[in-house]
């Protein structure tokens, strides 16, 4: 990762407990920021800075990336249960994932389990491995995404789902297919989160969030020529937005239309 060590490792060792850090270019990017009230990262300085290392080291974005970055103003996704309403940010972030697996969960008495009890910790655990099954399959730019988000929290999906939870032991699940009543088996492994390449002059790091894109198809497995396998809601594309783990505001309101 280009830039880390030298941002982290200023000794070239990570620093000792209670040792003075100082990361001098963060604090004049973030002064930079605050100066120009952001145009200094879109657009400015730091997207120059960010282009320019990025080009160095084989990568395709530019500054106009930046420029041409638009805020969005969505409306928040939710699911109902336990007298509560759960809201998230909708796709490309894996916040569906939380409610996919809260959806799961009312298919189950959890309440009537100790909260830290291991029924109760396997429960959640299993329904949390099935809705990031389904997240990393399904979950892209909402532009390119071939389920909506009311699909993939159908309630009687999300039953037949959580009928695959085998309460004595642990499993590996695959994909569902919303409207199907079928289950992909092609589990995927999930890649590292925390990778990426940080700009030794710059606050920000250029996450390799391309490794949620794909150039292709959905994997590589060999298929029919009669039988195309079509490519992945995250194939790469310009202005597209790839599937994002990082930032997934949530908030819980009290009462909801009906509890389940």
């Amino acid at each position: 990762m280009p830039g880390w060590a030298e941002a982290f490792l200023p000794h070239g060792r990570p620093p000792e407990v209670g040792e003075r850090f100082a990361f001098p270019a963060a604090a004049r990017a973030l002064k930079a920021i605050a100066a120009t009230r952001g145009a200094a990262l879109y657009g400015g300085e730091i997207a120059a800075a960010a282009a320019a290392h990025s080009r160095a080291h084989g990568g395709a974005i530019e500054a106009s990336d930046f420029a041409s970055y638009q805020p969005e103003w969505v409306e928040p996704i939710g699911i109902d249960t336990y007298g509560h309403r759960l809201h998230e940010i909708p796709p490309n972030g894996q916040g569906i994932a939380a409610l996919v697996a809260l959806g799961i969960l009312r298919h189950f008495d959890i309440e009537a389990l100790p909260v830290d009890g291991a029924e109760s910790q396997h429960l959640q655990i299993e329904a949390m491995k099935l809705a990031f099954a389904d997240a990393y399959a399904h979950v892209a730019d909402s532009r390119s995404m071939r389920l909506t988000p009311e699909e993939m929290l159908d309630d009687a999906y999300l039953a037949g789902r959580a009928r695959l939870i085998d309460r004595k032991r642990a499993q590996v699940f695959g994909a569902g297919k919303p409207g199907e009543g079928r289950h992909d088996l092609s589990q995927r492994r999930r890649r590292a989160r925390h990778d990426g390449e940080l700009h030794p002059e710059q606050l920000h790091g250029l996450r390799r969030r391309r490794r949620r894109s794909r150039l292709g198809p959905v994997d590589a497995e060999p298929r029919s020529r009669l039988r195309p396998r079509p490519a992945s809601p995250n194939c790469v594309a310009p202005g597209r937005r790839p599937f994002h783990t990082t930032i997934i505001p949530a908030f819980l309101t009290k009462g909801t239309a009906g509890r389940r």
